[in-house]
């Protein structure tokens, strides 16, 4: 999806179509940060959350179940992130036959995270997800592969299963990894519920008026998940739902998460906040 001003995005759908997506923002005199405090008030009262995020936020997803993530604005955490050479470059997998998935990710100098892009397969292994999918991603980026042999500094997190073998598979996920030049690869075992604190806190925003969470428009499979795609079941509000698609991507970032940033509370601050932890073996 392509932003063209503040309120309207453009998107070609895999029809061919192109869909112009025009949001209340797009009209100063609606926008609450500009002339239309009065008007954002009035229109949301007495309207249930679900109501609104269908008839004004453009969110496709409001029925499915309640959010992860209702930190997220598009409007906000959206925005053009480019990739830095001279940076490492995190990538964050989450394996699996049906739908492996990767999330590029730099950490920009004031600790905010950028997510670049998202890779998701589909029944592939993860030999061939590397070398049709993952590879040519960081050709991309001028990064080069020659004989497995990666000329920057990559650092992978991944689920700490990635580590065993199955009975089926010779090598496991982290094995093969590192026979592809992944050389770095790190995991922690915290819970969900652990990563999903540290993202809601990311999202927030910080005293300088700014995220600590910024998403490249490319990553549209995420962002579907961040407005509602993945959500919690009916059922149960704890853990989000299942739903073999988004679940992956929002995995792989957690992985990345929980590596690189941990929560901590700071006294005299309303908001929960966090710090980048580096005490990793990088050094960063």
């Amino acid at each position: 999806m392509e932003q063209i001003s503040k309120g309207l995005q453009l998107q070609k759908n895999n029809n061919g179509f192109w869909v112009i997506f025009c949001h209340y923002t797009a009209d100063p005199d609606k926008d609450p940060e500009v002339n239309g405090k009065e008007w954002y008030e009035e229109a949301r009262r007495g309207m249930r959350e679900e109501q609104w995020q269908q008839e004004y936020e453009i969110n496709f997803y409001a029925r499915l179940g309640k959010r992860v993530f209702p930190e997220f604005e598009r409007e906000i955490h959206v925005r053009d992130v480019l990739f830095r050479d001279s940076a490492p470059l995190y990538l964050g997998w989450d394996f699996g036959w049906h739908h492996p998935a990767v999330i590029f990710a730099q950490i920009d100098d004031q600790d905010r995270l950028l997510v670049l892009d998202e890779i998701i397969g589909e029944s592939i292994n993860l030999y061939e997800f590397i070398e049709k999918a993952v590879y040519p991603k960081l050709n991309s980026y001028g990064i080069e592969i020659r004989n497995k042999k990666i000329n920057h500094h990559i650092i992978s997190c991944c689920d700490p299963q990635g580590v065993q073998r199955t009975d089926a598979a010779e090598s496991s996920s982290v094995e093969i990894l590192r026979s592809y030049g992944f050389l770095n690869v790190q995991y922690s075992k915290r819970s969900i519920q652990y990563g999903l604190d540290i993202l809601r806190k990311l999202l927030l925003i910080r005293p300088d008026g700014t995220p600590a969470f910024y998403i490249s428009p490319k990553c549209t499979n995420l962002i579907e998940g961040f407005v509602g795609g993945y959500h919690y079941p009916e059922n149960n509000a704890e853990i989000p739902e299942k739903d073999g698609f988004y679940e992956h991507l929002f995995d792989a970032l957690r992985y990345l998460i929980v590596r690189k940033f941990k929560p901590i509370e700071v006294k005299k601050q309303i908001k929960p906040y966090y710090v980048v932890n580096r005490n990793s073996p990088t050094g960063y």
